[in-house]
């Protein structure tokens, strides 16, 4: 959801879908629930403490082609 790409950090900078973008592409090989955990913790760093105000919903997804 919007919560996790407009977590601020203390100085009200955004996490964005530029950073997401990036975690996501670094970790495209490992499996579906590192990719989870890895970019709830990526957000939960660059917040340095600062309290969300918005829910975080997150739902990785891999796709490994036709299955036809």
């Amino acid at each position: 959801t919007d919560g996790l790409t407009e977590a601020e950090n203390m100085i009200g900078e955004y996490y964005g879908q530029a950073r997401l973008v990036d975690v996501i592409k670094r970790l495209h090989d490992e499996p579906v629930q590192r990719i989870r955990d890895l970019i709830l913790h990526d957000v939960n760093t660059f917040c340095e403490g600062n309290p969300s105000l918005d829910d975080i919903t997150l739902l990785v997804v891999r796709y490994t082609g036709d299955t036809i």
